[in-house]
């Protein structure tokens, strides 16, 4: 039986929200001295961690119903967990049997596994507390890989892509796109300051962001002065400065995919694939945010968190 589309609207929703759970782990990480590196042996720190915060899975429940951090820190442990077995595995995230905190996984259908909830892992891992449970699912799934590949030489799993947290491989058309947009804002940029920002110092800096964002308020004052034909070059232009200020203060790379910005939050617009986290930043996204809330200081809010 078809799940109802509710549920894999609530995949969407996590697959969305998994970049930033995944870069509070990485933050904790980095404190704690351990990194979250798609690597097997990062779980056996993570885990070591896991006990650590953590006695009980109803001390767990309870911290993450009373600290939002915490919530953040549990995601982010199972939505690595998740991510790490897909890539093992193949599959993708799909609806659980029943409602919890991180949708389940499946893995490539040619493995025959049964799906797996990474949330109920993580408090199995806290509830044995041997130090081993995560491990012992990569391997055993690890076992299977290996196994199904034996018999079948020309087989490679198939993961599903994960926007914002997969390596980004690109179609050539999608190569092409994004190149030629890059070169045309870069082409248009000086004529575009003449137009809409004399006056304004446009070095990349936290200050330039909040003088766009004033701008964008007065260019583009509502949702939808941003998708209209009028409007275009603005806009254009307002998402590469957006942009590129946030690639030359983190470092990453402009990337871009075909697909509806509304079924996925990293197609449709070119993004900015951030390092060394590999956080996804659409700039339309953030000029959207900033005229919805007519808040002009939000690009500069974000440049300064990616900045710390």
């Amino acid at each position: 039986m078809d799940e109802p589309a509710q549920d894999w609207a609530e995949v969407d929703e996590w697959i969305v929200r998994l970049p930033a759970v995944l870069d509070v782990l990485r933050d904790v990480g980095r404190e704690e001295n351990f990194d979250p590196d798609f690597s097997g042996g990062s779980l056996v720190a993570i885990e070591r961690r896991l006990l650590d915060w953590y006695g009980t899975p109803d001390e767990l429940r309870d911290q993450m119903r009373q600290h939002e951090q915490s919530e953040w820190l549990v995601e982010g442990v199972a939505g690595y967990l998740g991510e790490m077995l897909l890539r093992l595995a193949g599959g993708g995230w799909r609806p659980a049997n029943e409602p919890g905190f991180v949708p389940a996984i499946e893995a490539d259908p040619a493995l025959r596994l049964p799906e797996l909830s990474p949330f109920d892992l993580v408090l199995s891992a806290v509830r044995e507390r041997t130090g081993d449970r995560l491990g012992r699912q990569y391997a055993d799934w690890a076992q299977a890989v290996a196994a199904y590949r034996a018999e079948h030489p020309d087989w490679a799993p198939v993961k599903r892509l994960t926007p914002g947290v997969d390596p980004l491989v690109a179609e050539q058309a999608e190569v092409e796109y994004l190149s030629t947009w890059l070169a045309d804002r870069q082409e248009a940029f000086p004529g575009w300051v003449q137009r809409y920002g004399a006056g304004i110092v446009w070095d990349f800096s936290a200050r330039s962001l909040d003088d766009l964002g004033s701008l964008v308020l007065r260019v583009t004052p509502t949702p939808a002065d941003l998708s209209t034909e009028e409007h275009r070059s603005f806009v254009a232009g307002a998402e590469w400065y957006t942009g590129e200020a946030l690639r030359r203060i983190r470092g990453g790379r402009w990337c871009y995919r075909h697909g509806d910005p509304e079924i996925h939050l990293y197609a449709g617009h070119p993004y900015v694939d951030l390092e060394p986290s590999g956080a996804g930043e659409v700039p339309y996204v953030g000029l959207q945010a900033l005229v919805e809330r007519r808040d002009p200081h939000l690009l500069r809010r974000a440049y300064e968190n990616h900045a710390e």
